[in-house]
């Protein structure tokens, strides 16, 4: 089994707790709200022209809060899955042998994005950015699309940043040869991505079923054994 350092996103779980939380604020002044109007209609005999007031000041105050309250939970329930993905390509990556060493949660010094997992063994340097959608993954010439329409960011240029940052500062730590291979992976069990082997941009994009022989298959390139110690090193150097 590959060895294995660091831990499931920080940035997933200290963002999926805030919107938790977030959500339970807004239902509590959502229950709140809906208290103090049956309070006041209570108050009002439910006349009709107290009815008409109070619904014309509090009716667009519970709108407001509904919609930032599923807002919340919206981005709770996708940092989840962003967690879930990144832990079943945790358990992917555990299936490489003992000559690989894989990174979970890499933070480039200077940089404030993380690389999901960083992998150093016998064919080379694998920066791979984890993505949990589901559907049909294609291309339209420029950026990624998810059932033809686009993502919400250019995952391409955020694999290819990411890969850059990590060769930029193995080549500043003293790594004479640190080419970065950039993947973006597909953790869901329902996206379809048929890219093969083939970069696009010169990013290689799967589906986690082909991750490990995609890995693998690389040609042999045997990078330096330091860049286990310095990629080591960013858990302590993190932003």
């Amino acid at each position: 089994m590959a060895v294995i350092y660091g831990h499931p996103s920080r940035y997933l779980n200290a963002n999926k707790t805030i919107s938790k939380y977030g959500a339970l604020a807004y239902l509590i002044y959502f229950t709140i709200i809906i208290g103090i109007v049956i309070w006041r209609l209570s108050i009002a005999s439910f006349s009709l022209p107290a009815v008409f007031a109070i619904t014309l000041v509090f009716g667009p105050l519970l709108l407001v809060t509904d919609s930032l309250m599923r807002k919340e939970e919206s981005l709770m329930y996708k940092f989840r899955s962003g967690i879930v993905g990144e832990m079943l390509i945790g358990d992917e990556l555990k299936k490489l042998d003992a000559n690989y060493t894989v990174f979970e949660d890499v933070h480039v010094p200077g940089k404030k994005e993380n690389i999901d997992f960083v992998v150093v063994g016998p064919t080379g340097i694998h920066a791979i950015e984890v993505k949990n959608h589901h559907g049909t993954v294609g291309f339209n010439g420029d950026e990624l699309t998810l059932n033809q329409k686009s993502f919400e960011k250019d995952f391409l240029r955020q694999a290819m940043r990411e890969a850059t940052s990590l060769h930029d500062h193995l080549m500043g730590s003293g790594i004479s040869s640190a080419f970065v291979i950039p993947i973006i992976v597909f953790s869901h069990r329902f996206a379809i991505v048929r890219f093969g082997i083939q970069p696009i941009k010169n990013v290689r994009v799967i589906q986690y079923r082909w991750l490990i022989k995609m890995i693998t298959s690389e040609p042999r390139s045997y990078p330096d054994q330091r860049i286990v110690d310095i990629v080591k090193a960013t858990y302590t150097k993190a932003i």
